[in-house]
């Protein structure tokens, strides 16, 4: 494969829905920095002892400014985590904007999952000390009825979408010749 010019692969969907997989996937069939937001969130969770939603949000969103930073410096790569979907009125996420005005050319990878999917691999998690979703989900939050809500506004609608059934298996080789044959090499390559 040819080197690929300034691109960012935008990894989108649920909490649970596959994301990280996939973009670790990504990342070695096309030979790009793969950026996971979790990488970052989960040390700093244990570092800071975030305990409480409040301190789970201010990490957050300080893992949200470094994972920003990071990719911007990067220029390339795949990026996952969950991003700030424009319509959505329930569960913050990581912002757009920046994306919208970069330079490189983007393509989201939506990972389309149903929520009772999510949810069941939510609940699978808990049962691993220190997961952001096991406390958010012992504080009572109602995650079912929250993810049905994010998964009904779909994609976040940032550059050239392709919608892939994460709750299925998924050929790598397929989803990499869609990604490489929407990116316009033509640009100058890095």
């Amino acid at each position: 494969m040819q080197p690929l010019p300034a691109v960012y692969i935008v990894i989108s969907g649920l909490p649970a829905s596959g994301k990280s997989s996939l973009a670790s996937q990504l990342q070695a069939s096309l030979g790009l920095p793969l950026l996971d937001k979790d990488t970052i969130l989960e040390p700093l969770n244990v570092a800071f002892r975030a305990t409480n939603a409040e301190q789970r949000r201010h990490v957050s969103s300080s893992a949200d400014q470094v994972f920003v930073a990071v990719a911007k410096q990067l220029g390339m790569g795949v990026l996952c985590t969950f991003w700030n979907h424009p319509a959505s009125t329930t569960t913050p996420g990581t912002d757009t904007q920046w994306l919208r005005t970069s330079a490189a050319q983007i393509i989201e990878v939506y990972c389309h999952c149903p929520a009772e999917t999510a949810f069941e691999r939510i609940q699978i998690r808990q049962q691993k000390q220190g997961s952001q979703d096991s406390n958010r989900a012992n504080l009572g939050y109602d995650l079912l009825s929250e993810y049905k809500i994010e998964a009904s506004l779909g994609p976040v609608n940032i550059g050239k979408v392709i919608t892939v059934k994460t709750d299925q298996p998924i050929k790598i080789e397929v989803l990499t010749q869609q990604i490489v044959d929407l990116i316009d090499i033509k640009e100058s390559i890095l």
